[in-house]
């Protein structure tokens, strides 16, 4: 073996391929990781619009505020205003989720209030979607859950699906 192709160095070479393999070769070129996301950090005036089977849709009007987004993650706090018609549904909590570079997003919400209230009305979740998927962009947000519920009410057991819809301009 000549003095310039040890081992060690024969492993270097090895190494150096299959990352610049990994990378789509040495020419330069696209990110490894694909395109960034979608920048989703802002403000929202979003419409929670809630719809029972077979019910109208109750909607009230919040806040949406996406305050921090590292690479694909992001966070930040929702809120559902007090409206004469939303007053026991009223509450802020969080949101976290992911965006694509496309604009194609998932995330949860955390308002503490809205379990309370389905619990009081004898209600359970027992299936559904685990989060909200949609997608935002300059122009806003729209995203929706469908949860699976269990209600007793008057003695009997009423099984129905809730459409959670939260949707809106970026401001």
């Amino acid at each position: 073996m000549p003095a310039d192709r040890t081992p060690r160095r024969t492993l270097i070479h090895a190494v150096a391929a299959l990352a610049l393999a990994a990378c789509g070769g040495g020419g330069g070129g696209g990110d490894p990781l694909g395109p960034p996301a979608a920048n989703v950090v802002g403000h929202y005036a979003i419409n929670h619009t809630g719809t029972l089977t077979g019910l109208p849709p109750i909607t009230c009007p919040g806040d949406l505020d996406i305050t921090s987004q590292t690479g694909t993650s992001f966070s930040g706090t929702i809120t559902i205003t007090a409206t004469e018609e939303c007053q026991g549904i009223a509450g802020s909590g969080m949101v976290s989720g992911t965006v694509t570079s496309t604009g194609a997003l998932s995330f949860t919400i955390t308002i503490t209030n809205l379990e309370e209230l389905l619990e009081e009305a004898g209600c359970a979740i027992v299936g559904g979607d685990p989060a909200f998927t949609g997608s935002a962009g300059a122009a806003g947000i729209i995203a929706s859950r469908t949860i699976s519920l269990s209600c007793v009410i008057e003695g009997g057991t009423l099984e129905t699906d809730f459409e959670y819809m939260i949707s809106g301009p970026k401001t």
